[in-house]
């Protein structure tokens, strides 16, 4: 009786980038193109069991979704191509094309935030994850690891000959994706200064107090709004400073043109979603009235985490200014996300 039990494969580390390990993948996929019989690839007709060719077909959907998702900022895996699944030779074109493409690529920074949707029956039932173009390249490598691993067991059961090395990668350690776009947090607490605004009175928007809490309402909403403005405007190309920035303007005084300004901001989150948050940037700060400044290297994703600090700071301020004029801010206003939630 024939033992068609599969050994566990010795386990070959991956290439030193998870591109290097990509490139290999596609290498061993072609190794097994040349050699497959159209049988053992595409099944027989009819079979209950899905053929090789089914999962190959669908490593390369995987890996062209990736490729193409990656430059758009919007990743969609495919189903796998009935076509390819059924013609090794139009397999092992659209392989060796995928390879070619894949030495020349990324065209942008692997750091770079992607959506990722998952397509389901009706528009309704589909979903979108965030995640970077590294954490998709990772999720690729390792679905096509599995796959081949599949095939292993296939083509061991059919007798065919497996090619050397193939199905040995070791899987490399998968990132979750965020459920939030990286912007969000920062979105959502200017969302809730825009709804505390909208019911706090005009004249307490501009009052002061005489407790020593320095500024109106209406000064450090312009302040937090100035800061959020800077960073939506830096240019990797130049020099960014939160000291640029004009007091007495029209959202200090003025409700109405706050509440608009956090929606042109809120809007302006959403088309900055995608940028490379490793991507430099080079801030200048003042540190003496005398003028003095230094100027050193940051990421946007540093500076969005310095953004989102300093406007938790001062909304804190703004619902104690907001406390002494016996107005109420709500629960949680202000807290910083390492601040524990009282009852």
């Amino acid at each position: 009786m024939l033992n068609l039990a599969v050994a566990e494969p010795s386990v070959a580390l991956p290439p030193k980038t998870l591109r290097g390990a990509l490139i290999q993948l596609l290498d061993e996929l072609e190794s097994l193109l040349l050699n497959i019989r159209t049988d053992v690839y595409a099944g027989a007709p009819g079979a209950a069991a899905a053929p090789v060719g089914h999962h190959l077909a669908r490593c390369v959907a995987r890996i062209e979704g990736l490729l193409t998702g990656a430059r758009t900022q919007a990743i969609v895996y495919p189903a796998a191509a009935p076509s390819l699944a059924a013609d090794p030779v139009a397999a092992l074109k659209k392989v060796r094309a995928l390879r070619s493409a894949v030495v020349a690529w990324p065209d942008s920074p692997l750091s770079s935030v992607v959506r990722v949707v998952h397509g389901g029956a009706s528009p309704e039932e589909s979903d979108t994850a965030w995640s970077t173009v590294e954490i998709e390249l990772a999720f690729v490598v390792s679905e096509t690891i599995a796959a081949q691993r599949t095939i292993v067991s296939m083509l061991a059961r059919a007798g065919a000959t497996i090619p050397q090395g193939f199905g040995t990668m070791a899987a490399p350690p998968l990132p979750a994706r965020s459920s939030i776009p990286p912007w969000w947090a920062l979105w959502r607490r200017l969302d809730e200064i825009g709804a505390l605004l909208m019911t706090v009175p005009s004249g307490i928007y501009t009052a002061r107090v005489e407790s020593g809490v320095s500024g109106s309402v209406g000064e450090h909403v312009r302040h937090c709004l100035d800061h959020v403005s800077t960073l939506l405007a830096a240019d990797a190309s130049a020099t960014m400073s939160y000291d640029r920035r004009r007091r007495g303007t029209t959202i200090e005084h003025d409700l109405a043109e706050a509440l608009q300004q956090i929606l042109r901001l809120k809007a302006a989150l959403e088309r900055w979603a995608t940028r490379s948050l490793d991507q430099p940037v080079r801030v200048s700060s003042l540190i003496d009235p005398s003028g003095a400044s230094i100027a050193g290297w940051s990421t946007f994703g540093r500076e969005l985490a310095f953004v989102l600090s300093h406007t938790i700071h001062h909304m804190a301020t703004m619902a104690a200014v907001l406390a002494l004029h016996g107005v109420a801010a709500p629960a949680g206003f202000g807290y910083a996300p390492s601040t524990p939630r009282r009852d």
